[in-house]
């Protein structure tokens, strides 16, 4: 696909490299490449050209300069916004709710995905053809009458809404299918890893699972359905590891609505691995921002581990300033295969540690019990003998009744 040429526009940014370096990157995704960039800071923007008369005018300079053909604009913008500056650029005009909806809708692949994501369109767009009524109105009509602008109007916006009804009818059902399927897998122990887009989280599924398939791809939101892989812990437990959409600050409302019943998986789950990019440039933001989904979705009270992944990218002594910071953290790198290992066993003893696997000591002639459960695969086992006449058995904590 043709790489079209494009100019930034950013208001009020606190930390103007990362918040540059960001779009800039998700622009690439949808194949625009971002030449040059506004900055302005401003009491609140401006409700007609959102960066002020003054700036508006040097940016329609700079568009025409370096021969633009797309404004990306890092902020929502109001309908009256949108419309006002499409009009007088006379070029395409991308919020950041745009340009993430674009990545989304060429990522998804599952059912879901591609109706949440055609939902979270639909009703980002309605509002801007409501902010339409009086240009469209213009095309026709009288005192009194409704013109053909009008009429126009009035059947989008019924048609979408309609569209938008028989989506979340759609949704809603998937919904009920999920729970239902959920209620069947309860006995499975459930680990989920979460974070802000691009910190590797596929990659680690894939090095924690030895599953060759998973798809792994440099662009952000590659991931925008859950993949579950199986994985075996240092004892032969085996858990269900999933992946999940990755997290960004300012994520627009429409999508943290759409992708809510599948980020609620994560509730659901015996702990969280929440992965951080060691290299990244505002690590507390990141971290900051995963915590406010979770919040969110109010999954914050599932046990978590703090893991810190792409360590080959930093420095030693970086890496001692960062381990001293967050000492209970643990990190790795994918890339290399670095302390995946000892992730596997940080996972482990946390489920310990929460109860989820609990201890039991069973007298010799009871070891065939083993095989029974094994079979099931409801459990880990790790045998030490005591004077050989005991053995250790980690089992669920859901299953401890039963025992």
């Amino acid at each position: 696909m043709r790489i079209k040429k494009g100019v930034l526009v950013l208001i009020n940014s606190k930390n103007l490299r990362e918040d540059v370096e960001e779009i800039i990157e998700l622009s690439k995704n949808i194949n625009i490449e971002i030449v040059e960039y506004i900055h302005q800071n401003l009491n609140k923007p401006d409700p007609l050209t959102f960066i002020g008369k003054g700036k508006f005018e040097d940016l329609k300079e700079l568009i025409a300069f370096v021969d633009a053909e797309v404004l990306v604009i890092n902020s929502e913008l109001s309908p009256r916004q949108y419309i006002h500056i499409s009009k007088e650029l006379n070029i395409e005009v991308y919020d950041r709710t745009d340009v993430i909806l674009k990545i989304f809708s060429e990522h998804a692949e599952t059912q879901e995905s591609k109706l949440q994501i055609k939902l979270a369109t639909l009703k980002h767009i309605l509002p801007r053809i409501y902010g339409l009524g009086s240009e469209m109105s213009r095309t026709g009509g009288g005192i009194g009458t409704r013109g053909p602008g009008e009429q126009e109007k009035e059947y989008k916006k019924r048609t979408i809404k309609n569209e938008i009804s028989k989506i979340q009818n759609k949704l809603k059902k998937i919904k009920s299918q999920r729970e239902l399927t959920r209620k069947n897998k309860k006995d499975i122990i459930k680990v989920s890893i979460v974070g802000y887009a691009s910190a590797g989280k596929s990659t680690l599924l894939k090095e924690l699972s030895h599953e060759n398939k998973i798809k792994i791809s440099e662009k952000m939101f590659s991931t925008l359905s859950p993949k579950s892989r199986r994985v075996m812990l240092p004892s032969g437990l085996f858990v269900i590891l999933s992946d999940t959409v990755g997290f960004i600050r300012n994520l627009p409302h429409e999508l943290i609505e759409a992708f809510k019943s599948t980020l609620e998986e994560i509730k659901y789950s015996d702990l969280i691995i929440h992965l951080v990019d060691i290299s990244s440039q505002n690590i507390e933001e990141r971290i900051s921002t995963a915590y406010d989904v979770l919040e969110n979705i109010k999954a914050l009270d599932i046990p978590r581990i703090l893991v810190f992944n792409k360590i080959d990218k930093i420095n030693d002594e970086q890496l001692s300033i960062l381990k001293n910071r967050y000492k209970n953290a643990i990190f790795i790198s994918c890339k290399t295969g670095e302390n995946i290992e000892n992730l596997k066993k940080a996972i482990q003893d946390k489920l310990i540690e929460e109860e989820i696997i609990k201890t039991f000591e069973i007298e010799e002639e009871y070891k065939n019990v083993q095989n029974w459960f094994k079979k099931r695969g409801k459990i880990g086992i790790e045998e030490i003998a005591f004077n050989n006449t005991d053995i250790k058995l980690k089992i669920y904590a859901r299953n401890g009744g039963a025992l």
